[in-house]
């Protein structure tokens, strides 16, 4: 048995080691700025993939179904661009004619100084012995009257062109290859104290002949 005393203040421990203190674990800290970051990414890349997503079905949609839209509509070309024009200042008026009338002038004052009358032809000729043809009359006479004294029909509706009103009377001239009683149409009127009138032939009815419509469309009256 061992004999070895305990004195106090003696001990056989070792009393030289530092007394032990309590550890105490602290919690890791919490890394809440990166959490954000990533949740702020995972957005951002989310919206980037939705815009594509969208913006490619929009081209797709555009290329099935194109876009539809209504042209604003160009001018509608004139007939009469490329007609030749026919002026008098003398006399104070102005037309149109298509390139396939051919065109002729006279006057009466040297046969008749009486009547005084100013005549302009356009002649289209069409098969044998048929044409259609305007003749366009000037006068400073107010109750002008042709000389032939054709056979007139009764007046019918007015026509108005060049801005003034014109009296319209059927009858028959009297020219070759005319079939029918009134075949022809005079329209005349008093414009700036003078007297114009105007022939068309062909011109059955009471209407001016749509053949003629364009033409006269572009007389006018010029000072």
């Amino acid at each position: 048995m061992d004999n070895t005393s305990f004195a106090p203040g003696n001990n056989s421990i070792n009393n030289s080691a530092p007394p032990l203190t309590p550890q105490y674990s602290s919690p890791e800290p919490k890394h809440l700025p990166k959490l954000v970051t990533w949740v702020v990414l995972i957005l951002a890349l989310g919206f980037v993939g939705y815009a594509g997503i969208w913006y490619w079905q929009d081209q797709q949609v555009g290329e099935d179904y194109p876009v539809l839209f209504t042209p604003r509509p160009s001018a509608t070309p004139d007939p009469t661009a490329d007609w030749k024009t026919y002026t008098n200042t003398q006399y104070g008026f102005e037309f149109k004619y298509p390139n396939d009338f051919v065109i002729t002038e006279s006057s009466t004052a040297d046969t008749n100084p009486n009547t005084r009358i100013y005549i302009v032809n356009i002649k289209k000729q069409l098969e044998g012995d048929e044409y259609q043809k305007i003749s366009f009359s000037y006068s400073p006479q107010i109750n002008l009257e042709l000389s032939s004294e054709p056979s007139y029909k009764p007046e019918g509706p007015p026509a108005y062109i060049g801005g003034a009103t014109w009296d319209t009377d059927r009858f028959n001239d009297g020219s070759p290859g005319q079939g029918a009683l009134y075949d022809s149409l005079l329209i005349d009127t008093e414009y700036g104290g003078k007297f114009y009138s105007i022939t068309l032939y062909p011109n059955d009815g009471p209407e001016i002949n749509p053949a003629f419509e364009e033409i006269l469309a572009t007389f006018k009256f010029i000072k």
